[in-house]
């Protein structure tokens, strides 16, 4: 036991001191001042310190006697203090020639023992004693000694306390009797001994008989036996027995906790000599119901601990113990049985026939069987040659080592292990980890270099990997990826490296299924460290990957995509400096006339997404095939073809290219960024000529002649318009988010217009969107030559956006205008200026109406308009109203029309509305109200030709504008409403006049040019 060791270099330490205070004092030979020369000396000399307060008295002769009080010696660093009252001794020095130590008398009183272990100290606290054969004491006591061991990092010590130590040889003549008592950690001892005669020991070469018993809790240790000759080498012949009930208690009161460990029994003999000691016939057994463990065997140089020949084996189901018993991080084990045969030194063990069966919940099953050769080195075995059989529910166990190492199921597998020069080798491995209903790995191969550290380092290994799984998904964990399920998996390659810096080389994968996406990927893969930042340090791969359709890319992108028709493409994959690049790209969608696209360019930087340059070819058989990629209806208009070029970063990129759609060519000029809030797009779009036709709009299509209701039929019309349209203008909060969701900054320039009747030429759009404020500045284009120009500005930015509309346009071919509304070609003469300026505020239309402001403008001058155009154009009750007042049977000639109407808050009045005819000269007065959606017009016709060839009737329209009343109202019964006398008393007066007076005859005049402007001024 190890305090027995530190209890006997006390001892030791207090008689070595003696006798070397006593030669040192012969030497110098100055009685009066011993005790201050002897501190002088060890304070100066030395790195330790010494203080003596008491006396120091020494009788010189043969027996010399030295007393010495309050002494205190301490080391360098103080690892070791002495403090003691007293310390007398006398001994004998002529013995001490022949190496004989020969002790008179001793006595220690009221001492203290203090050792501390220094870091990284090793735990043998052996001290190098003077080569002394056994010595002889006639009278030894120490009474009240302390002794405090420190260990590493303790605040409090292993203290062992002794009462009472005495030896004593009876007279001067009997047998030695030791006896001595105290506590150890506060728990008590007992020892009790007889050695032989002193006589026998100084003059005789007679055997020596010893024999003592110590007694500590419930352990015992007894000692008996014979030294042949104590005067030679002492041939020994010794039994020696310890027993303990209770083996913890005793580890825990040295300070060592354990779980329960059981009852030790042992037994050995001590042969050979004093200086050669041997230990024989060694039986140590430690046993409870799960627990039995045993030493057998001899230890021939006990001094030196070699040339062993140990048996020993275990047998351990005790889960606490085999946790307290394996080193820190090691899996758990439920049960480990092991032996083996121990040879050798302790500085140089050879293992023999050992064998290691474990279970637990980590590994189920270990197995290990071999020999080995160990020594005091990081790398303790050599020459080792086991095999290995390991199996396990889980890969969780080996996390403990590798973080980075996924979960994937079941463990088994078969190594041999041997060592090179300082490092451990596998070889033969196979290794299968997963299972057939998930993934499957397995590996053949060795690593050449295993070193155990704080980190394990694994290096030169050459595995043969083989891999199967039943979805890509399912291996995503082995890359710490999130993989779509695109179908099985199958992977061969060749792994080789380290833990630190490996290689997949000569790799083969195929993933996916025939029906679905399909993935070929051949090359090699250059591993980082694992669980590192960066998985990947190096790539070199040829991917084919084929399907047979578009929408099976929907579970790799994890969005919809529509049925293009089917997809193939190849891509080298290289990273050669910490750069992930694509090159070769080459990829084709074919869904046969429908819709075919062809893309072939390069990726400089995959994980930054930069580097593009990709060129593009795409056909289709019509516009909603392409809108169907977007998620977006448009119109079966086609076909449609796109060649250009995109180059930049999926971030930033620039597109520069040319699209025609059936007999329309367009030019793209667009630089795309996804790098800020929102996506922005900017640059231009040109069309040289857009043919109205190609886009689905067919102006010139002749339509069929519209028939007028009559006035009889007008309630049926209107009131059957009103159960539709219940309101005007719907409340329901219009949508703004898609002005958020991008900014633009794109202009479009169409040099023509075809298939129009008018000659629409130079249009011109500058559309700006920022954070949700659109604004189109200027739209700009030409009818025969005559500009119109527009600004529409939405700002959804504000609460309640806000909408602003700009518009004007001077000398407009009315005839080609209305045409083209008509989809109908027919004689029209006649020009149109018109302007508008009109803001407003609100969520929904209806808040928009009821908010108006500003005004709008138009005027005709000399046109001349079919009956059918007029009924077809103005298709609302006022409109409606009007053709009915004109010639119902021939082409209308309106010298000047006229509306200018103000709005304020969505209440809109008229300044001056008025159509002039050569035989009718009608004004209009209208009040809008668009917040209640009512409306309050008045037609007032007045007759230029004889009265009894047309008799027209004024007429109010009044009420809800969706659903309107009207009435036929005498003149003068209409003047004297409320608000109408000063604008019907010129009408009036006229009326009279033309009542009364028959036989005038005003004819038609010719238009003449500024038939408006008597009307403006």
């Amino acid at each position: 036991m190890r305090w027995l060791q530190y209890l006997f270099i006390a001892l030791a330490t207090l008689v070595i001191f003696c006798v070397t205070l006593v030669v040192t004092f012969l030497l110098l030979l100055d009685a009066p001042h011993y005790r201050e020369a002897l501190v002088l000396i060890v304070n100066r000399t030395t790195d330790h310190h010494l203080e003596i307060d008491g006396p120091l008295q020494i009788e010189f002769s043969l027996s010399p006697l030295i007393t010495v009080s309050d002494i205190h010696f301490e080391t360098a660093g103080k690892t070791f203090e002495l403090e003691s009252a007293e310390i007398r001794t006398r001994f004998e020095l002529l013995p001490l020639l022949s190496k004989h130590l020969v002790i008179h008398e001793f006595l220690a009183r009221d001492s203290v023992i203090s050792y501390r272990k220094r870091p990284h100290e090793d735990e043998d606290t052996s001290l190098e004693y003077p080569q002394l054969n056994a010595p002889a004491i006639e009278n030894f006591r120490i009474d009240n000694l302390v002794i405090n061991y420190w260990r590493q990092d303790e605040v409090e010590p292993l203290q062992i306390k002794l009462d009472a130590l005495k030896i004593d040889d009876k007279n001067d003549t009997g047998p030695v009797v030791l006896t001595g008592s105290g506590t150890i950690s506060g728990n008590t001892f007992h020892l009790d001994g007889e050695f032989g005669e002193i006589a026998t020991l100084l003059g005789s070469n007679q055997p020596y008989p010893v024999s003592f018993r110590f007694d500590f809790m419930d352990s015992t240790m007894q000692v008996e036996g014979m030294i042949a000759n104590p005067h030679g080498d002492g041939e020994l012949d010794i039994v020696v027995r310890q027993e303990a009930s209770d083996l913890r208690r005793v580890l825990e009161s040295v300070q060592v906790h354990s779980p329960d460990i059981g009852r030790l029994k042992s037994s050995y003999r001590l042969a050979g000599t004093l200086k050669n000691p041997q230990v024989l016939d060694l039986d140590i057994r430690v046993s409870k119901a799960d627990v039995a463990l045993q030493v057998s065997g001899n230890i021939n140089r006990l001094r030196t601990a070699g040339n062993l020949n140990l048996d020993f084996s275990a047998a351990i189901t005790d889960k606490a113990l085999l946790e307290w018993l394996l080193p820190e991080g090691s899996p758990t084990f439920h049960s480990i049985q092991a032996s083996g045969k121990l040879t050798g030194s302790a500085e140089s063990l050879v293992l023999r026939e050992a064998t290691l069966d474990a279970s637990g919940p980590d590994v189920q099953r270990l197995q290990v069987s071999g020999s080995a050769h160990i020594i005091d080195a990081p790398q303790p075995l050599r020459d080792l040659q086991a095999t290995l059989s390991l199996s396990s529910s889980d890969t969780a166990f080996v996390k403990k080592y590798i973080k980075a190492v996924p979960q994937l199921g079941p463990v088994s597998g078969t190594a041999r292990l041997t060592t090179d020069a300082d490092a451990l080798r596998a070889e033969n491995i196979k290794l299968s980890v997963g299972n057939t209903s998930t993934v499957q790995l397995d590996a053949t191969g060795s690593i050449r270099h295993i070193v155990f550290t704080p980190t394990v380092e694994v290096s030169k290994m050459e595995l043969q990997l083989n891999l199967r799984g039943t979805s890509v998904k399912s291996i995503g964990k082995l890359i710490h990826r999130d993989l779509p399920d695109i179908g099985p998996v199958k992977l061969n390659a060749q792994y080789s490296g380290s833990l630190s810096r490996s290689t997949l080389g000569n790799m083969n994968l195929h993933a996916g299924s025939p029906d679905q996406l399909q993935l070929d990927v051949r090359g090699d893969i250059k591993l980082a460290a694992l669980g590192g930042d960066r998985a990947i340090s190096g790539l070199e791969l040829d991917v084919n990957f084929q399907a047979p359709g578009t929408e099976y890319l929907s579970t790799i992108t994890g969005t919809a995509i529509a049925a293009l028709g089917r997809i193939q493409g190849v891509a080298h994959v290289n990273d050669t400096a910490g750069v992930t690049a694509i090159s070769n790209l080459d990829i084709k969608i074919d869904k046969g006339r429908d819709f075919q696209l062809a893309m072939n360019g390069a990726l400089a930087d995959l994980e930054n997404l930069d580097g593009l340059d990709m060129k593009l070819e795409l056909s289709a058989s019509d516009l909603n095939t392409i809108g169907e990629v977007f998620d977006l209806s448009l119109p079966k208009e086609g076909p449609v073809s796109y060649s250009g070029r995109v180059t930049g970063s999926l971030k930033k990129f620039h597109d520069k290219g040319r699209a025609r759609l059936r007999n329309t060519t367009i030019t793209t000029d667009l630089s795309a960024s996804l790098a800020g809030k929102r996506p922005r797009l900017a640059g231009s779009v040109t069309v040289p000529d857009l043919d109205l036709h190609d886009i689905g709009i067919y102006l010139d299509r002749p339509a069929e002649e519209p028939v007028t209701p009559a006035i009889r039929e007008f309630d049926q019309v209107v009131h059957h318009q009103a159960a539709v349209t219940k309101e005007l203008f719907s409340k329901q909060p219009l949508d703004f988010s898609g002005l958020h969701a991008i900014d633009l900054d794109v202009e479009f320039m169409i040099r023509k217009l075809s298939s129009t009747a008018a000659s629409v030429a130079d249009i011109y759009a500058h559309v700006l969107l920022d954070n949700g404020k659109l604004a189109i500045k200027p739209l700009k284009y030409s009818v025969d030559d005559d500009v119109i120009s527009n600004e529409l500005v939405i700002n959804s930015a504000t609460k309640p956006p806000a909408v602003s509309l700009l518009a004007s346009g001077d000398d407009i071919n009315l005839g080609l205008l209305l045409a083209d509304t008509a989809r109908k070609n027919f004689p029209v003469r006649g020009t149109m200026t018109a302007r508008a300026n009109l803001k407003s505020r609100g969520q929904s239309p209806a808040e928009l109406a009821a908010t108006l402001d500003g005004e709008i403008e138009f005027v005709t001058e000399n046109a001349r308009i079919d009956k059918g155009t007029m009924n077809l154009v103005a298709v609302d009750v006022i409109g409606w109203a009007i053709s009915n007042i004109l010639s119902p049977n021939k082409d209308v000639e309106i010298e000047c029309a006229i509306l200018m109407m103000q709005f304020n808050k969505g209440m809109g009045t008229t300044d001056l509305n008025i159509i002039d005819t050569p035989d009718t000269l009608i004004r209009i007065d209208t009040r809008l109200d668009l917040a209640n959606e009512t409306m309050d017009v008045a037609i007032l016709p007045e007759h230029k030709t004889r009265l009894f060839k047309a008799k027209k009737e004024p007429m109010e329209i009044y009420g809800p504008i969706a659903n309107p009343q009207y009435k036929l109202v005498s003149v003068k019964d209409l003047a004297l409403e409320t608000g109408r006398a000063a604008f019907l008393a010129p009408l009036t007066i006229s009326t009279s006049l033309l009542e009364n007076i028959t036989g005038l005859i005003v004819k038609p005049k010719e238009p003449k040019p500024g038939s408006c402007d008597k009307f403006l001024k």
